[in-house]
Formats: structure tokens, C-alpha cells, sequence
């Protein structure tokens, strides 16, 4: 699979590693712009992205938010293992998309109970309100999920 650019995506692995390594803000950021998977990227020690640009706080704050969006992105897979491995990766919970939603506004509109309650688990704020003042448990309702609806309603009471 190629990137927009013509290379290989192994090949961009190789370039956004020696980028972060030689502490190039301007190369790791064209490289998220062009849409690279900071997620995916795994050195041949093992670390992730963010744990290659230790110490480089602007290329961290980058990283970062390339894996906030993606976080957020994520609630349309069917596999929610991918969201769990945001998380493991170091995306925040509850990071807010430009509405001020989170993935657990996403999830409660959209997913199953299963991808909820790991968000929860993980520290989702249950209460957190939108830029319009709207909580995950109206966009489940929203949504007409009442399965979701009704496990948000359970949870909040409970918590």
C-alpha cells in the first residue's frame, strides 16, 4: 500500500522514526498531515512513536494529537480492540473533537455496550457535556440506541 506521496508505508515507518529520532517537528509533522498512522509505527525496539520522542516535547504534543484524533475516529470500527489499542498507545479517554465531543459521545451514538463500557473503564468521563451542553448519555438517546441509553443511565446513577 502506498502513502499519497508514492512510498511504501514501511518505507514511511522507516522516515517518521528517523524523523522522530533526529527531532524533526517540521518532517513528523508533514508526515501526520499526509496521514501517517502514528499508531501503527512501531520501532524495531519495540517502543511506539511517543515513546521514540521522549524528551522532545514539541514531537510529543504532535504524536499526541494525531493519536487523539485517531482515538476519536475510532468508534466506527467494528472491532473495538483498535480503540483499546489507542489507548494502551497513550490517547486520552477523554480528548474533545472540535464539537468538544468525546469518543465516549462517539461510541454512545454509535457503537455497542461492549466498546462503552471498556471506554468507561478506561476513565470516560460519563458526565462530560459537548460544546452544545449535550452528555454521551443524549447522544445515546439521540441516537435511538436504547440498549447504550439505558447502560449510560444505569452507570451514572451507579457512579
Amino acid at each position: 500500500m502506498r502513502d499519497p506521496g508514492g512510498r511504501q508505508n514501511s518505507e514511511l515507518d522507516l522516515v517518521l522514526i528517523a524523523a522522530i529520532e533526529s527531532d524533526n517537528e517540521a518532517e513528523v509533522e508533514a508526515l501526520l498531515e499526509r496521514g501517517v498512522d502514528v499508531a501503527k509505527r512501531q520501532s524495531s525496539t519495540g517502543k511506539s512513536a511517543i515513546q521514540l520522542a521522549e524528551g522532545k516535547n514539541t514531537i510529543i504534543k504532535l504524536l499526541q494529537t494525531a493519536l487523539n484524533r485517531k482515538l476519536i475516529e475510532s468508534y466506527t470500527n467494528e472491532d473495538y480492540s483498535i480503540t483499546l489499542n489507542y489507548l494502551a498507545l497513550g490517547a486520552e479517554v477523554n480528548y474533545r473533537d472540535e464539537n468538544g465531543a468525546t469518543i465516549l459521545h462517539h461510541a454512545a451514538y454509535h457503537s455497542r455496550i461492549e466498546l462503552l463500557a471498556a471506554l468507561l473503564e478506561a476513565g470516560a468521563d460519563i458526565n462530560g457535556l459537548d460544546n452544545n451542553g449535550n452528555s454521551p448519555f443524549m447522544y445515546a438517546c439521540a441516537s435511538g440506541n436504547i440498549e447504550n441509553a439505558k447502560e449510560l443511565w444505569q452507570l451514572a446513577r451507579i457512579g
